[in-house]
């Protein structure tokens, strides 16, 4: 019995002096989507239509922790198997597995007039679709960073106030390269891709305005949204601007942006030679988003030259079912329709894709 008490006694005397950890805090969503897809391709007179009906699923946990003194954590739980922006397709049987992995996470330190994070940083590219328009040239619309980089890249971000604004750097390792002196990747310990994006948001009266500008600083290899390579090791550039006006009870916003490559591949010596423009217009009031993306760039690597061109509409609603202090429960239909062509010479391919969607929700 004494050598419990003295036990106690002890351990009464050792807890004041255990280390304080930070409170970590949760949120998340969680939701069902059901969606039929329905494409149409025309390659030069031969048409192939197909219809798919989906019901998909996904789980997203938020964690958090205030360190104090400005100093944070922040991280993304999901799924990222198949690559879809966090949803997982029920597959034959059930079959499918869904895994939650850390998606993405930042740590860093907040203070009055500036900022800085660490980590595998959440890009924002839904709103701000300059990553798509520098990874994803040929076809940039229907967010592709954020369905198949999962809106995320590991890097450091720093902002600062400067005048009335705020200026901020960002700096992403988009891929990691072997060290192989190759024809498809050249030589040497800078065969990763780094990505810089540098961009400054003010307030012009009541219109936001952000001009950005980002580069690949190493070679990279673009992509096509089927996962096919565009361009390998090549190092182009993006800029434009964002703004945002508020109209009544409405907020209307543009995007504006420009690429480029203007490269030779290492080693191969393949000429690498394309531009193009990104606009896009979008509404949101209340319940209610749209935009509408309209894209063209044309490839002059070659002898005859690629154009590519691509208009795309989003429009959802946002119905309340459900909302407290806690959480709240919505369903959202949403449609989107991507058209694309490709003209090559005398060659022509068409698609178009219609998705039909309904959302339900709940995030706590």
């Amino acid at each position: 019995m004494k050598k419990k008490l003295l036990l106690a006694v002890v351990l009464v005397l050792l807890a004041p002096s255990a280390p304080a950890a930070a409170e970590l805090r949760f949120g998340g969503e969680v939701g069902v989507r059901l969606r039929g897809e329905f494409t149409d391709s025309d390659f030069n007179g031969l048409n192939d239509d197909e219809d798919d009906l989906s019901f998909q699923y996904r789980i997203g946990l938020h964690a958090a922790a205030d360190l104090g003194s400005g100093y944070f954590f922040k991280a993304l739980i999901q799924n990222e198997s198949g690559m879809s922006g966090g949803w997982q397709t029920i597959g034959d049987n059930n079959s499918e597995s869904y895994e939650l992995d850390v998606s993405n996470f930042i740590f860093g330190r907040a203070l009055e007039n500036s900022m800085y994070a660490l980590g595998r940083l959440p890009l924002g590219s839904v709103e701000n679709p300059i990553y798509d328009v520098l990874l994803y040239p040929a076809l940039p619309s229907d967010i592709p960073v954020a369905t198949f980089n999962l809106d995320r890249f590991f890097g450091g971000n720093y902002k600062t106030k400067i005048g009335p604004g705020t200026f901020s750097t960002t700096l992403v390792v988009v891929d990691n390269n072997s060290q192989d002196d190759s024809g498809n990747e050249g030589d040497g310990l800078f065969n990763d891709g780094y990505a810089f994006l540098a961009a400054y948001k003010t307030h012009i009266g009541k219109v936001v305005v952000e001009p950005e500008f980002v580069t690949l600083l190493t070679n990279c290899s673009m992509a096509y949204q089927n996962g096919m390579v565009f361009k390998p090791s090549v190092s182009p550039m993006a800029f434009g601007a964002n703004l945002s006006v508020p109209l009544d009870e409405a907020t209307i916003g543009l995007s504006a942006f420009c690429t480029m490559a203007d490269d030779t591949v290492p080693n191969t010596g393949e000429n690498v030679d394309y531009s193009g423009y990104f606009l896009r217009i979008k509404a949101e009031k209340g319940p209610f988003t749209a935009w509408f993306d309209y894209s063209a760039m044309t490839d002059r690597s070659a002898s005859v030259d690629i154009d590519y061109t691509n208009a795309f509409l989003w429009a959802q609603y946002r119905i309340p079912v459900f909302e407290s202090a806690t959480g709240r429960f919505n369903l959202t239909p949403t449609v989107r329709y991507l058209a694309s062509s490709r003209e090559e010479g005398s060659s022509d391919i068409d698609n178009s894709r219609l998705r039909l969607e309904l959302y339900s929700t709940m995030t706590f």
